[in-house]
């Protein structure tokens, strides 16, 4: 990205926002769980990460939204089941989640999940592999390694066909964590080295590593991951959330089409995999 495009995207993203301070048109609550991005997304504070930047751009466009409020994810999706008027972000659909919420069009473009390894520990055994390189299965990976433990975030989804996945890995093999801090927590557990694997978007992991550059990692595809992966909003079933999802679309539509919000889901991925996140934003576009 050049000098110029860096000082657009940080002037059109980074100026004051208006929806901190100004009440929300249909009394929607806005929910998330990661502190520090909650200070970014209310103080317009971009970080140059995809899950910040492309809700700065959305609330943006939007003009008028309520400040998010922090709240653990456990405690989000009971308010939701209570019919309250509330929408969490960055959330991934599923179809006990599908039957249950409403979900905006995609707001965050993300690779596949992949598997992450310290670069430190020996490569894992061709058996474990098929011949795209990708992990055949979750369980036959912890099955291989039973001392290993894996870092998995509680109350989280990974989409339908992983979430089964990683029902099947051993209860003892799992470090579940549940944090107000995730990224920091979640992450820095894997680089501190009490956990052997974690499962992360390429697009987390590399703004990560540019964080923290002394940390390296070998990374894994996974057979039973999707190729791509979205993000919502995520709304309970309400007059006033429907109307909410209905803005947020109209300005979702417009958004995929406009050079910053392409950059924004892309810019922290090698060329080759910013291609194929541009290639799905078009696709999303040129949907009915």
């Amino acid at each position: 990205m050049t000098l110029s495009r860096c000082w657009l995207l940080f002037l059109l993203i980074g100026a004051a926002p208006v929806w901190a301070n100004t009440p929300a048109t249909a009394a929607v609550e806005l929910h998330h769980y990661d502190t520090e991005s909650i200070a970014r997304l209310n103080g317009g504070d971009s970080d140059g990460s995809a899950d910040i930047d492309t809700n700065l751009l959305l609330f943006k466009a939007l003009g008028d939204v309520p400040a998010v409020r922090e709240m653990p994810l456990a405690r989000t999706d009971h308010m939701m089941e209570q019919g309250l008027r509330v929408c969490s972000l960055n959330r991934v659909k599923n179809k006990s989640r599908d039957a249950k919420f409403l979900f905006s069009l995609p707001v965050n473009f993300y690779l596949g999940y992949q598997l992450y390894q310290h670069a430190t520990t020996d490569p894992l055994p061709a058996s474990l592999l098929n011949g795209k390189n990708q992990i055949r299965s979750l369980k036959q990976l912890m099955q291989h390694y039973p001392h290993n433990q894996i870092v998995i975030p509680k109350a989280y989804s990974f989409g339908d066909a992983l979430d089964q996945a990683v029902a099947e890995i051993p209860a003892r093999q799992i470090t579940a964590i549940s944090t107000s801090h995730y990224y920091q927590h979640f992450v820095a557990m894997f680089e501190a080295g009490r956990a052997d694997f974690i499962l992360l978007y390429p697009t987390e992991i590399q703004a990560y590593l540019q964080m923290t550059p002394a940390l390296q990692v070998r990374h894994y595809p996974l057979a039973q991951a999707q190729q791509y992966t979205t993000g919502h909003m995520m709304c309970a079933d309400t007059i006033q959330t429907r109307e909410f999802v209905r803005r947020v679309d109209a300005a979702l539509r417009k958004l995929y089409r406009d050079p910053l919000f392409i950059e924004a889901n892309s810019r922290t991925l090698a060329a080759a995999e910013a291609a194929q996140i541009r290639r799905a934003i078009r696709a999303q576009a040129a949907a009915k």
